[in-house]
């Protein structure tokens, strides 16, 4: 999981976290909670030093009112 791995699908990911974040009241430290890591992890991830894990999104998803990891992908995937 290196910054050179890290896929368009990542960095649309990690687009979309840090343009609603802000809107949703999403701060790292509760990504981290979410996700049982820590929030420099979170910070990697956002920075695109290495590639989200289904897991971290499924556990992210919720803080941005996602029921599903299906749709927040739908939704990140698709805004421009």
């Amino acid at each position: 999981m290196s910054t050179k791995d890290t896929s368009s699908v990542d960095m649309k990911i990690s687009a979309y976290i840090k343009r609603h974040q802000v809107e949703r009241g999403v701060t790292q430290a509760m990504m981290a909670k979410a996700a049982n890591r820590n929030q420099s992890y979170i910070s990697a991830h956002l920075r695109g030093d290495w590639s989200w894990s289904v897991n971290d999104i499924a556990a992210i998803a919720p803080l941005f009112g996602f029921t599903s990891i299906a749709s927040f992908l739908s939704e990140a995937l698709s805004e421009h």
